[in-house]
């Protein structure tokens, strides 16, 4: 224990120098010790605490509130999965931070999705993130959504939700009336729509609020059908209405019913889905088509209003045109109900369920853009077949040495370890020395054959890039399905940066390259993916899809003396291409370079079936496998495609090479070479 006190003045030494103003100096401190700290201390413990700035963000009453829910209820598949976050500053100033995404499969954070927010005060704001999450088989994700204010460690708010994975064909109703999902809400499976009967698919019906819609179109991925009954797009953002129509063109399908309001139709949403096709309004007092699908007559008490367009095409054999009609919108379908489902005498009508379920069965299965999804058991990555991007974009990427060369190599380690080094080792009569030269020889070989290995697989990071641009002839759109393989020629991470029309993401070859790599998706105006992890001389493979505005329309139309003739857009110039009949799947006509913005008419071929040696016979494609191999994957995607196509099928078809892609990613991957490159052209013209 201290005997004095805990601060005690020390004595002044005698022996200071008399310099003038010493006295006073001693004087002043002294008055200092005795009285103005004191003063200080007191003053500060009597300070009131600091301001909430300066405390735990999370513990502050007045700070941000958190709350997300899925755009569409728990419609739970791996893919894209877009979030609704709602966001309400309570506070008095604004708050910058960042909203996180992390999507949780099987105890393991497989995806990461993040922006940057701010809030002014009093702020209730709405931002859509989107995640993608790998197809592990897994029964279910468990989404968490956090904001962390800039500079804090510790999430503001938090919100965790589960999302069970059911492979189903998912209708979306939008609508003011919540009775209407009944009318297509059915327990009774659908027919597999591949015909075969087999596997029966179930139809899943929920509801959605307008704005909760996602502002991209990808954010509709998993859709089989979106109905828009009743819902004015005054409810929509910008966004929301160009992501809906985007949908659409690139191959989606919106079922379309009209309220009582005739004016509707002269909404950019409502005329750019109709194709600008006229609307007459009538009054019926049945319509017979309908009730023959529902096998359940109308209870008709009076006159209805319908709204018919005046064009497209009926849905199915035995509607009549302008009831139930199908418009061709890009590559998807507009199916358009003349009538008001949520009023009578649709409201109610037990013949509801079988009339839909008999107009939807050949929409299902239609969406090229839905990812198939295995049912979780522990064999699933085994019993599936591996994506064919994956085998297509490594063609002839790791390039081995020819077997001459290495034989050249194993002749010459043999020789100099054994009679070179003898024949040395025995003229200067160093035979000692052999415990020596030995294993010099295999170190000098070791340096050779991994420049071998350097010289044959890269010392830089190789890039092998494909794309397939799909248009219809005279749509100022195009649809872009790119690709990218990443040879790492070093253990690091990579972050790929895209434009703001582009949704990456990774492939994975199997369950456990998914848990380790993982998806990281940092979002602005565009996507870019973070930190991707890649090994010493390891691939890894990357997908991107966006519609692309195209300045002047790619176009194929007859020739004059027969044939067809192709109008290249001014973007980029095409190679070579054919024309090829999908009704037979054997090439036409082909035509050699053209320039962009010029035309080139087809010259007539034997019929041959379309192959990339028949479609391209003056460049050299068997001798570059990626290019030949890329044309082939390019070419069975169409046929899907066009197997699969309801109404405005499109049986011409032009397959072109580009000189270059739409875009290109950018990659922070330091020493870069470029591999094989393809760039596949599918223009749909007329029937």
């Amino acid at each position: 224990m201290f005997d004095g006190p805990l601060l005690e003045q020390a004595p002044m030494p005698d022996n200071l120098p008399s310099l003038p103003g010493t006295r006073r100096l001693r004087g002043v401190a002294l008055l200092l010790s005795r009285f103005l700290f004191p003063l200080a201390i007191g003053l500060l413990l009597a300070l009131p605490p600091l301001p909430a700035l300066a405390q735990d963000p999370a513990s502050d009453p007045q700070g941000v509130s958190l709350s997300f829910e899925p755009c569409f209820d728990d419609l739970g598949e791996p893919g894209w999965i877009p979030v609704a976050v709602s966001l309400s500053n309570k506070g008095r100033t604004e708050v910058s931070g960042q909203v996180r995404v992390v999507g949780r499969i099987l105890d393991f954070d497989l995806a990461h999705a993040w922006r940057d927010v701010t809030l002014p005060p009093g702020a209730n704001h709405r931002y859509f993130i989107y995640i993608y999450l790998p197809d592990v088989t897994g029964p279910g994700a468990d989404l968490r959504v956090d904001f962390f204010r800039n500079g804090a460690r510790r999430a503001e708010g938090s919100s965790t939700r589960p999302i069970p994975f059911d492979a189903c064909s998912n209708v979306v109703v939008v609508g003011p009336n919540p009775a209407l999902l009944n009318v297509f809400n059915s327990n009774n499976p659908t027919s597999d729509p591949t015909g075969d009967g087999a596997t029966p698919v179930r139809m899943r019906v929920v509801g959605a609020r307008a704005a909760s819609l996602p502002d991209r179109w990808i954010g509709y991925e998993r859709l089989e059908v979106l109905v828009l009954n009743d819902a004015p797009s005054t409810g929509l953002s910008e966004e929301q209405q160009a992501a809906i129509l985007d949908w659409v063109r690139s191959g989606g399908t919106v079922l379309v019913s009209p309220g009582p309001d005739p004016l509707r139709f002269s909404e950019p949403l409502y005329r750019t889905l109709l194709g600008g096709l006229p609307v007459v309004t009538e009054t019926v007092n049945s319509l017979p088509d309908l009730e023959a699908l529902g096998r359940v007559p109308f209870e008709v008490r009076s006159p209805f209003v319908v709204h018919r367009p005046q064009g497209g095409a009926p849905l199915r054999e035995g509607v009549k045109p302008g009831t139930v009609t199908a418009i061709p919108c890009g590559f998807g379908t507009v199916v358009f109900a003349c009538f008001d489902l949520s009023r009578p005498p649709f409201a109610g009508w037990s013949g509801s369920q079988a009339l839909w379920r008999a107009l939807l069965k050949p929409l299902l299965g239609r969406n090229p853009h839905k990812e198939p999804h295995q049912p979780p058991n522990t064999f699933g990555w085994l019993a599936r077949s591996p994506d064919a991007r994956i085998s297509v974009l490594g063609k002839g990427l790791s390039r081995l040495p020819s077997m001459l060369l290495l034989v050249l190599v194993i002749v010459l380690y043999l020789a100099a370890i054994g009679p070179v080094n003898y024949l040395l080792l025995r003229r200067y009569n160093l035979h000692l020395y052999t415990v020596v030269t030995i294993p010099a020889i295999a170190i000098v070989f070791v340096f050779l054959i991994v420049g071998l290995g350097y010289v044959t697989n890269g010392a830089s990071t190789v890039f092998q890039r494909g794309a397939i641009v799909s248009v219809r002839s005279g749509e100022p759109f195009a649809h872009d399905a790119s690709s990218l393989c990443l040879f790492s020629s070093a253990p690091r991470t990579y972050d790929l940066s895209y434009d703001e029309l582009s949704n990456p993401h990774p492939l994975f070859e199997s369950a456990e390259s998914a848990t380790a790599a993982g998806v990281r998706l940092e979002e602005t105006g565009s996507f870019a993916l973070r930190s991707f992890p890649l090994k010493l001389w390891e691939e890894g493979y990357f997908v991107s899809q966006a519609l692309r505005p195209l300045p002047t329309p790619i176009q194929l139309a007859p020739a004059s003396g027969g044939g067809w003739t192709v109008t290249n857009g001014p973007d980029a110039p095409l190679l070579g291409g054919g024309f090829v009949d999908t009704a037979t799947w054997q090439v036409v006509a082909t035509v050699g370079a053209v320039a962009a913005g010029a035309s080139a008419t087809g010259s007539p071929v034997p019929v041959v079936a379309a192959s990339p040696d028949t479609l391209f016979p003056a460049l050299d494609l068997p001798s570059d496998r990626f290019r030949c191999a890329f044309i082939a994957h390019a070419l069975d995607g169409a046929r899907r495609q066009s197997t699969q196509s309801g109404p405005g099928a499109r049986p011409i078809l032009f397959v072109g090479l580009l000189a270059r892609e739409p875009a290109r990613p950018t990659v922070n991957a330091g020493w870069t070479r470029e591999g094989e490159q393809a760039a596949v052209l599918l223009v749909w013209g007329p029937p």
